[in-house]
């Protein structure tokens, strides 16, 4: 048991007791005495019950992988944002008819029709959706337009004749690809018609006035 030394108060002599003794008496002047106790935590003695070195592997290990669950919680978060970035961007196309910078080819007839609408360059103003990446003569052929289409996003079908034009945006749907065109008076008319069926065959219906 570890003896606690102390001088006797009244005549200066050793005293000594045990840690856990209450009272003690003076071996020299004969008086006794409380011995009163210090109640705020020793931390040598604390060390020496626990071996505290034995408890730092552990922290250090708890300290490393509590960073490392910050770090990956960081890096998680980073690809969250660059996902909704991403997810956002495609919806945001589908509901505005197509996706942020778009790479557009164009098919024009610089001869059909006797207005220039200028709807490349009206397109091309919106950097920020439409990029006109090329443009083609619809006379140069199927072949060559289906050669061109493969290389964008989207086709922009500009005031072409209408067979010819039915034409492409069959290829386009065969093709998964977008098409923004020029409505003809003919499309304008079967926005407004009403939709019928004669039994098994749908038709649509003009009223006119």
């Amino acid at each position: 048991m570890k003896l606690i030394e102390k001088k006797c108060p009244n005549c200066g002599g050793s005293l000594e007791f045990s840690e856990t003794a209450k009272s003690c008496k003076c071996e020299y002047c004969h008086r006794a005495f409380e011995i009163e106790r210090d109640e705020k935590l020793d931390v040598n003695n604390i060390a020496e019950q626990f071996n505290l070195s034995e408890l730092q592997a552990p922290l250090k290990v708890a300290k490393k992988a509590f960073i490392g669950s910050y770090i990956v919680a960081g890096i998680i978060g980073i690809i969250g944002i660059v996902m909704f970035i991403i997810i956002g961007s495609q919806i945001l196309g589908a509901f505005t008819g197509g996706s942020l910078y778009t790479d557009v080819a164009q098919f024009n007839n610089e001869d059909y029709g006797d207005f220039d609408n200028n709807l490349g360059a009206k397109m091309c103003s919106r950097d920020d959706r439409y990029s006109i990446v090329s443009e083609m003569h619809y006379s140069e052929g199927l072949d060559s337009i289906k050669q061109e289409m493969n290389k964008v996003d989207a086709i922009l079908i500009n005031d072409i004749p209408s067979e010819m034009r039915n034409l492409i945006l069959k290829m386009c749907f065969y093709a998964d690809k977008r098409v923004y065109y020029t409505p003809k008076l003919g499309d304008i008319f079967v926005r407004g018609s009403e939709e019928l069926r004669v039994f098994d065959t749908p038709i649509c219906f003009c009223r006119n006035i």
